[in-house]
């Protein structure tokens, strides 16, 4: 018996994801976004998403020092970024608060 999404990925996936990640099928049979090397077949540690795409860990780690924070497939952003933007909004707010409103778009929604 696969674990919770196992069988829909392709490949087995740590049990501490269960309900940590959105389960897009076949995921691990695609190239990694970032160097594309064919992630079923490849002997390197894999890394999931919160959108469900998956990568190389080592190639998530160089993303991140690249200051790069969504994932390269879909933009949704890879952590939970509330806490930032809405540091953000205010930073903008007193800022900017002279200028009038604007719309911010984003992809997690």
């Amino acid at each position: 018996m696969y674990p919770s999404g196992a069988a829909a990925a392709g490949s087995c996936y740590s049990v501490t994801l269960r309900d940590k990640h959105v389960c897009i099928e076949g995921s691990m049979k695609n190239n990694c976004p970032i160097c594309y090397e064919y992630l079923f077949d490849s002997l390197r540690e894999s890394s999931v998403l919160r959108c469900g795409h998956t990568m190389h860990l080592q190639c998530f780690h160089e993303m991140l020092k690249h200051d790069k924070f969504t994932c390269p497939m879909c933009s949704v952003s890879i952590f939970d970024m509330e806490k930032f933007l809405r540091a953000l909004d205010a930073e903008i707010e007193a800022k900017f608060l002279h200028m009038g409103k604007g719309w911010i778009v984003c992809n997690d929604c």
